[in-house]
């Protein structure tokens, strides 16, 4: 995220900055500006005052896309189907990198100032299917072994019918925070019930442009990873994601 909407960035400059990557991103959508937790709009129409929309750019095969509005600049990839392989963190931060790039050349040739970072956040997301090592509630332990519960004869509450788990670290140096968030959903291809694992670093170094965020990305990716290790059992490592090291 930027520091403020690039001044006179319009839809029509997110249009031309999509021709540059129309062979690669052939498909876009529209979707609801990105709002920081308790903020508000900030990349506004200057004759209306409203808020412009978030625009997705994606690959020809709709894995990657890039998500662009005024004040910030997202690449992610996505899993489509079940034989989808995440790609390794190299192969992400790279691809970013490099769209980065080419937004700050295409900003620099339309005479738009260079923006300049505010916030950043790498988030990895983990899905484990009902049946793939938890029935209910009370298995959960056994993949992620902060959480417990005990269904013990005598209890007023029975076992919870969905659980929701939150916890925040923070990064050192003052670089931000890594949140773990373990919480029930469905999978809307087909209504499976699964368990979601969301981790999330946000925060920034002493960075002044975007060319200098690379430390940042390599210290949130490596508390990911280790943070992941700290949060799953070693079983579970070894069984649902098959970790010979686990």
């Amino acid at each position: 995220m930027f520091e403020q909407a690039i001044p006179d960035f319009l839809i029509g400059h997110v249009g031309l900055f999509w021709n540059r990557l129309m062979k690669d991103f052939p498909h876009s959508q529209h979707f609801g500006p990105f709002v920081a937790v308790g903020g508000e709009p900030r990349w506004l129409d200057s004759v209306t005052g409203l808020p412009l929309p978030r625009v997705w750019l994606l690959s020809k095969s709709k894995h990657e896309l890039i998500q662009l509005q005024g004040d910030c600049f997202f690449f992610n990839w996505r899993k489509l189907s079940d034989s989808d392989v995440y790609p390794r963190y190299p192969s992400i931060i790279s691809s970013f990198e490099k769209h980065l790039r080419e937004f700050v050349r295409f900003l620099h040739d339309q005479d738009f100032p260079e923006p300049k970072p505010m916030l950043c956040e790498l988030t990895y997301t983990n899905y484990v299917l009902k049946g793939a090592g938890w029935k209910s509630v009370e298995d959960i332990e056994g993949i992620f072994k902060d959480f417990c519960w005990t269904q013990t004869k005598g209890r007023f509450l029975k076992t919870p019918g969905a659980v929701s788990w939150t916890a925040a670290f923070d990064l050192p140096n003052k670089f931000g925070t890594l949140t773990a968030k373990l919480l029930q959903a469905t999978r809307r291809t087909d209504s499976t019930p699964t368990l979601r694992l969301d981790l999330i670093a946000r925060g920034i170094n002493e960075a002044t442009n975007v060319s200098e965020l690379r430390p940042w990305f390599d210290l949130a990716h490596e508390w990911i990873v280790e943070g992941f290790t700290d949060l799953t059992t070693p079983k579970a490592q070894k069984d649902l994601w098959e970790r010979e090291d686990a």
